[in-house]
């Protein structure tokens, strides 16, 4: 499904450029190596069998998604990337809260919860960054 849904970003006619495509390998990495650091020292404990970094395959497939689609859902604060930050420092904890409620999380170590805000504090930032980088002007301008 994360695969059919970065197809369909790519083939976009508003695509942020050819910078956009690494996004997602470079989700996979960020957030496989961080949740997966997070999961071998016992603050992520998942109900499904770890297949990649020590997390379910869906896990870093997840990551690979949101990178592909931050750009975007947030284009329009890419200006603004003290709120994104804000944004992702309370989004991602809220997500890993309902995957728990929903029962693809077992647990999350209460130590863990500032870890997970501060991982997705960071990588909308750099994905904006990364997508829309800043022109001669200094303001930020679509990738080529």
């Amino acid at each position: 499904a994360s695969a059919l849904f970065l197809l369909f970003l790519a083939t976009r006619r508003d695509r942020p450029g050819t910078r956009w495509l690494i996004l997602p390998p470079l989700a996979i990495l960020f957030g496989g190596l961080a949740d997966g650091m997070l999961a071998a020292t016992g603050g992520l404990e998942f109900t499904h069998e770890p297949m990649a970094f020590g997390l379910p395959l869906w896990m870093p497939m997840l990551w690979a998604a949101f990178a592909g689609a931050i750009p975007f859902m947030l284009k329009s604060l890419r200006h603004r990337l003290p709120y994104v930050a804000v944004l992702g420092a309370v989004g991602g904890p809220a997500a890993y809260f309902g995957a728990m409620r929903l029962g693809a999380l077992e647990a999350i170590a209460p130590w863990a919860w500032p870890v997970v805000a501060l991982e997705w504090a960071v990588f909308p930032v750099f994905a904006l960054w990364w997508a829309f980088p800043a022109d001669k002007e200094g303001s930020p301008a679509p990738a080529a």
